[in-house]
């Protein structure tokens, strides 16, 4: 089940532009979960008492169960949705009271471009 997701709508029919954004759009949201990066940069340090109970040296890595359930879960002509689909996943976006906001589901102006890019070469195709 999706638990939090960066949704993109697109307007025309076509289902080989929206697996060629899906995949792209995998590969951005994945590529910023490996690099511990948000949009200001790397994401907010652990505090050194989560560091000492952790058994990988990734921030976000542990069971690997988070990055295992990031997903296209939702793929049609019209939308595509990639999301995290563990439980915890919301607290991790999001951030709480307590816990630093790390954030994977964004796109920079250069991932942007590139989606756009994508989408007008395929529409031109058609």
């Amino acid at each position: 089940m999706l638990k939090a997701s960066y949704d993109i709508d697109i307007s025309f029919d076509a289902r080989h532009a929206a697996e060629i954004i899906a995949a792209m759009l995998f590969s951005f949201v994945k590529k910023h979960w490996e690099e511990d990066r948000d949009p200001s940069g790397k994401w907010s340090d652990l505090k050194a008492r989560t560091w000492a109970t952790k058994t990988t040296n990734k921030m976000l890595l542990e069971s690997g169960k988070m990055i295992d359930s990031l997903k296209i879960y939702e793929m049609t002509p019209e939308r595509i949705r990639v999301g995290f689909g563990t439980d915890y996943a919301p607290y991790h976006e999001y951030g709480t009271d307590i816990m630093a906001r790390r954030e994977s589901l964004w796109l920079d102006r250069s991932e942007i471009e590139a989606l756009e890019n994508a989408i007008a070469e395929v529409a031109n195709d058609h």
